[in-house]
Formats: structure tokens, sequence, C-alpha cells
């Protein structure tokens, strides 16, 4: 039996912690930043809201907070129910830049419904709203970091627009997790498997 599995703070920047899976003193390859408030939150300034197209058409997009990491200045703003998808993918604050991805976690602290929303930022513009309160999602990083385990909280609506078997990719991302967090792992699994 290996020993179990660690995760380590391997360094430090203005735009977050990185952290590094390490199983009997060797790296699994798997790594990821939890970012710090600078690069969460910059100066603080509230996100504009765009009340109409035509105000999103004349914004500057790009030179907003996580521009091309959790939104693209090339968002299509056409689209039905498009609008209310921008103002919450502006809103929200970077958690986790998906190393491998072009996708985030974000943190929307001024959702429709409750006092804040965790959601899965893909491609600078899609939207999917986790179902996962935030001390659930430290349980999870704490084991699994940026993995895309996180696709047990994402509805079967999200698994068919990203055109992706999720049970399938979270087998596939946590199986270096298996050995040291099997019961995590299977409820993960177990999760996934019940929003079919």
């Amino acid at each position: 039996m290996q020993p179990p599995q660690e995760r380590h703070v391997v360094g430090a920047t203005p735009h977050g912690v990185l952290h590094e899976a390490i199983q009997n003193g060797t790296s699994l390859g798997i790594g990821d930043t939890l970012c710090g408030l600078e690069a969460a939150f910059g100066t603080f300034d509230r996100a504009p809201q765009f009340r109409s197209v035509a105000a999103a058409e004349e914004a500057n997009l790009f030179g907003l907070l996580h521009a091309n990491v959790v939104f693209s200045e090339d968002y299509d703003i056409y689209e039905r129910g498009s609008l209310t998808r921008l103002n919450a993918l502006v809103r929200s604050k970077l958690l986790v830049s998906l190393s491998g991805q072009s996708a985030a976690l974000a943190f929307d602290f001024a959702p429709q419904k409750g006092d804040y929303q965790l959601a899965y930022a893909y491609s600078g513009d899609t939207f999917f709203p986790l179902d996962l309160l935030f001390e659930d999602f430290v349980y999870y990083f704490e084991r699994f970091g940026g993995t895309n385990g996180f696709f047990a909280f994402l509805t079967k609506k999200a698994e068919a627009e990203m055109n992706i078997d999720f049970v399938l990719e979270i087998e596939r991302s946590l199986a270096p997790f298996q050995d040291d967090f099997s019961r995590d792992v299977g409820a993960l699994l177990k999760q996934a498997r019940a929003r079919r």
C-alpha cells in the first residue's frame, strides 16, 4: 500500500497559491492555483452590470477584470438569455483557474437567488452554476484540487451543452486519487450518476 497523498503549497505569487499533489515525495503532475485576493478582486471595484445589449456592445469588456479567463470579449450577446449570463460572468470573481483547460471556477457574490453562487465558467462564454456550498468546495479542493471532480456538481443540462460524459471524465480525472480518497471519489461518481 502506498503512503497517502498530500497536497503541498509549492509557491505563492500575487495571483494565488500554487498547490501540487505529492505522493511518497514524488509529484503526481497535478497542480493548480487557488487565487489570492489580488487575483480574485483586483481593486475591489464593483463589476458593471449591463441593462441592455447596446450597453454591453459599447463596453470595453476586454478591459474588465478576468477578461479571457472567466469571460471573453468575444462573448456573443445576441443569444437568448445571454445578457443575464454575461452579467453573471462579469460580476463573478475568479476562484481557481483550471490548468490545461479554458475553464475556471468562479464565485458570484450577487446571484439572482441566494447569498452567493459557485460556478463553472467555460470557454469564456458559459456560466454553469455548481450545486455546491463553499465549505464543500474547500473540502473537495483540499483533496482533488482543480480537477474535473467538480463536474459532479453540475446539472444534466450542463453535461448536454458541454457534450461531455461527466461520469467518465470524473473517473479519468480522479483516477490518481482513488487509492487515498476512494470514499470521496465514489461519492462524487454516485452524485454524477444520480443527475442523469
